[in-house]
């Protein structure tokens, strides 16, 4: 059934808050012995990103760098990924269910770039969103050079889709989650 835009945000907000929630250690400082950047954020800005539509790709990959480097204290991508052992998948959550504000491919494919020049295969990572690559198509991630090689994938479109192994519940409801999200080793979400 359609729900309406309160609906849809309260639904979302718990989705994101178990989603957040599971796994995680309670309390901050078990949170901070897991996760060491728990709880930071960095906010970067330069005019010259966009020009109307358009956006400069050379710009956001610098953004993109100076951001991670501040959120890390110089440790930069490695930092992020200290865990990281050959032949894991990262999993990289798109956002493409609205096509006309979708999460920015260029500033995916910026990510992208940084996970291989650390050394992660392009076949390891997985660009995902929850329903049908016609939306990842409209957001132009199936026709973008820079995904060459990467896997591109919905939940929907998946021939066993759903992890039985985790449920979580929403509004009274089990919901089991995408297999997208509980196999790869490492998982980065990308808002619109």
């Amino acid at each position: 059934p359609e729900m309406n835009r309160r609906e849809f945000v309260k639904t979302a907000a718990a989705g994101a808050a178990g989603l957040a929630l599971m796994g995680f250690p309670s309390g901050k400082s078990h949170a901070v012995e897991k996760y060491p950047h728990w709880g930071k954020a960095v906010v970067i800005r330069d005019e010259s990103a966009t020009d109307g539509p358009n956006i400069n790709s050379k710009v956001v990959r610098e953004m993109l760098e100076e951001s991670i480097k501040l959120l890390t204290n110089g440790g930069g991508w490695p930092s992020l990924f200290s865990s990281y052992k050959t032949g894991e998948t990262v999993g990289i959550k798109v956002n493409c269910q609205w096509p006309r504000v979708p999460t920015q491919p260029k500033v995916v494919a910026a990510i992208v770039n940084e996970l291989v020049k650390m050394g992660i295969p392009k076949d390891k990572i997985v660009v995902w969103d929850c329903e049908g690559t016609a939306f990842m198509y409209s957001a132009m991630y199936l026709v973008r050079q820079e995904f060459s090689g990467v896997r591109l994938a919905a939940t929907d479109q998946l021939s066993d889709p759903f992890d039985e192994s985790k449920t979580m519940d929403i509004q009274g409801n089990p919901a089991h989650l995408s297999r997208l999200l509980t196999e790869p080793a490492h998982l980065i979400n990308v808002p619109v």
